[in-house]
């Protein structure tokens, strides 16, 4: 296992390795580096054998920690609704920490892309996984792919959202239904698919991102409620069932994170003031967290809820 130690920098793209102490006591030696980011994960990896010691990697502006526990080289993880926001900020961090990482959407094909390159110049290998969440033949399609193109799959992040900002008897049936599939539903797909290859393995990570609306309610948001009451329930039962199969379950639960938020909107600056750190939650805080809960570092967390809200829920 890594430990605490000391930190080297790559300064430029072109840059040349330096270590503060001395390079053959850490294991690491001074070495010549052509490529950014993509050459930072080759590094990491060659470093691994060296030493008991932590690296912290800075490379043309990127931070990528490599904290012993948190590293999640030689995983495999699937993040649905991906190609942009939150998803997106959870497939780079589980990418920078080690992870080969599937990138899913419905239609939006080119941004999905994008991700998926941003993935392999980190040097993990991405692919682009099409398909709705909410049909169970595109689910399963979605899921073979990725176990074909870059193996079983052993963190799923399950995170594709529609929030519904309507009142109650406003809603008609068909709304509802929609609402609930979304979470109550999707996420029952991708977990029914990719359960019996963790269970083989005798482990796996589900994590499903959820809203506090789930315990909190929320006004003119009660079928979006509704949904993230059923995963915050499916997140606890699927932790009791598979937990002694070596399966962890975990939710990590939201509130507004910055690509929802207009700081320049008055409003938006005036809602700032219902959160105690008087922010919104920022997208490296949401990966950052998501990456610690796929790690070993948490292996004691399942059937929780993570709140990650800037504070908000403590006012409820």
């Amino acid at each position: 296992m890594f430990r605490e130690s000391k930190q080297v920098s790559l300064v430029g793209a072109t840059g040349r390795l330096h270590q503060a102490g001395r390079n053959r006591q850490a294991g690491i030696s001074t070495q010549e580096v052509r490529d950014g980011a993509g050459c930072n994960r080759k590094l990491v990896r060659s470093c691994r054998s060296y030493s008991g010691n932590a690296l912290t990697i800075q490379a043309v502006g990127t931070v990528v920690t490599v904290g012993g526990v948190l590293v999640l080289q030689g995983k495999i993880a699937l993040v649905t609704g991906s190609s942009r926001g939150i998803g997106r900020a959870v497939a780079l961090g589980l990418a920078k920490a080690g992870a080969d990482v599937a990138v899913n959407c419905r239609d939006s094909s080119e941004e999905g892309a994008r991700v998926v390159e941003e993935i392999r110049r980190l040097g993990s290998r991405s692919v682009l996984a099409m398909g709705d969440v909410l049909e169970p033949g595109e689910v399963k399609k979605v899921c073979e792919q990725v176990t074909r193109e870059l193996g079983p799959v052993s963190i799923l992040v399950n995170n594709a959202v529609y929030a519904l900002q309507k009142p109650f008897l406003d809603i008609d049936p068909t709304e509802w239904l929609e609402q609930l599939h979304y979470k109550g539903f999707g996420y029952y797909l991708f977990c029914r698919e990719l359960l019996p290859e963790m269970l083989r393995l005798g482990a796996g990570v589900i994590i499903n991102v959820l809203s506090t609306v789930a315990v909190r309610g929320g006004e003119g948001e009660s079928g979006y409620a509704a949904s993230n009451g059923a995963a915050l329930a499916l997140t606890r039962a699927l932790a009791n069932e598979f937990g002694p199969s070596g399966v962890r379950c975990c939710a990590l639960m939201l509130t507004w994170a910055e690509n929802a938020f207009d700081p320049m909107d008055p409003g938006c600056a005036r809602h700032t003031e219902r959160f105690p750190l008087r922010r919104v939650t920022r997208l490296e805080e949401i990966a950052e967290t998501a990456v610690f809960l796929a790690s070993e570092r948490a292996g004691a967390i399942t059937g929780s809820a993570l709140v990650v809200d800037a504070g908000y829920l403590s006012q409820w």
